[in-house]
């Protein structure tokens, strides 16, 4: 019959040649290989990526109507720039009207919009970008913004009055 934990003399407290404590070397010993679990993980989620680039760290979003597709990502820092890829399928030529919401405005500071806006104008709620656009193409607009705040920031970006596509990002300090 094998020794039973009991019966092994090296799960037992010891005073000589030092004092040991077993049960509280077992607890160390099960903290450690937890903290080793807790480190990995750590290291798994910044190379998929929590904390910069990656498969975790980009999202897209459609407005309801299908007519913009926003390409961002979910985790920003403060003070670092953002890009920001929005895709327009217009319904008819002339002029597309991007509207962004104040969270947004507020959380970020638009550094550079290419292609340039014909107009830009306050709106209730928020800022409207005016772009003139061909028959039947499409418009890609990227914008480089900068974050000014920490934490979630939950905001709206939509064409005209249509119903916006809704996007939340957490802004790391």
């Amino acid at each position: 019959m094998p020794p039973t934990r009991q019966d092994n003399d090296t799960w037992r407290n010891r005073t000589h040649p030092i004092e040991e404590d077993m049960q509280f070397q077992r607890g160390t010993w099960r903290a450690e290989r937890i903290g080793w679990v807790v480190l990995w993980l750590i290291v798994l989620l910044a190379l998929l990526g929590l904390f910069s680039e990656g498969p975790l760290s980009m999202a897209s979003v459609e407005s309801p109507a299908g007519d913009l597709r926003i390409t961002y990502g979910r985790f920003e820092r403060n003070g670092a720039p953002a890009e920001l890829k929005l895709a327009v399928e217009p319904r008819r030529a002339g002029e597309v009207a991007i509207r962004i919401s104040a969270p947004v405005m507020e959380a970020f500071t638009i550094e550079s919009v290419t292609p340039k806006p014909r107009t830009e104008r306050g709106i209730a709620g928020g800022v409207e970008l005016l772009f003139p656009v061909a028959a039947g193409g499409p418009l890609t607009v990227h914008m480089t913004m900068r974050a000014r705040s920490v934490g979630v920031v939950t905001g709206e970006i939509g064409i005209g009055e249509n119903r916006p596509a809704r996007l939340s990002q957490f802004i790391y300090p």
